[in-house]
């Protein structure tokens, strides 16, 4: 970042100068490395003491942005510096949700399938989500909660074993290699108790058995 400090009717010492970067530089994870960053310090002697220093911040150069500008007041100028970096901070969020809303990521189709007693699948229906899509944001937000990934050893087996397993195992799911297809499918639970559900790849067809 190109860090630019003026000042009015005042004198910015070296100390205070150094103090402002420091507090700037924390601005460079929310914006790029070519983000030209201009701060004015103004000694506003005829205002009341609580508002006798002034910070305006500037920011441009900002990609695919428009320039962002805020003004603070304050007894300070640590502390109008803190406010006008919060309103600097707010506004570069609300230019953050008006990018990622406009930039959507496809969500995979979904096949339905129904698991018979006697362990038979068959295909009830096929929902696409083709025109549906998710937000980036949305995704992040997934992603997050993710807070642990394990390496699940899988084996060549049929669906009925795998039942037999999950039932002798207390298990709420169960990833496999399906002997008929050679296709990594899951096993799992269905959520009211009742029977199982079964992922199969989108590409894969499901026989009748």
């Amino acid at each position: 970042m190109q860090i630019t400090i003026k000042s009015k009717q005042m004198d910015v010492s070296p100390r205070m100068r150094a103090h402002i970067e420091q507090k700037l530089r924390r601005l460079s994870r929310l914006v790029s490395d070519e983000v030209r960053l201009e701060v004015t310090v103004v000694d506003e002697k005829t205002r009341s003491a609580r508002e006798r220093y002034v910070v305006h911040l500037g920011i441009s150069n900002l990609r695919g942005c428009n320039p962002l500008r805020a003004t603070a007041a304050n007894v300070t100028v640590n502390a109008a510096l803190d406010l006008a970096l919060d309103k600097v901070t707010a506004q570069l969020g609300r230019q953050k949700d008006r990018q990622t809303a406009s930039h959507r990521l496809p969500v995979s189709p979904v096949q339905v399938l129904t698991l018979s007693r006697s362990g038979n699948i068959s295909e009830t229906n096929v929902s696409s989500f083709e025109d549906t899509m998710l937000e980036s944001e949305e995704n992040e937000q997934i992603w997050s909660r993710i807070m642990e990934i394990r390496q699940v050893a899988t084996s060549s087996i049929n669906e009925q074993e795998v039942i037999e397993r999950m039932e002798q195992e207390h298990l709420s799911f169960y990833p496999f290699i399906n002997t008929e297809t050679q296709s990594i499918n899951v096993m799992y639970r269905l959520t009211a108790g009742e029977g199982y559900g079964l992922l199969v790849p989108a590409t894969e067809q499901v026989a009748d058995r």
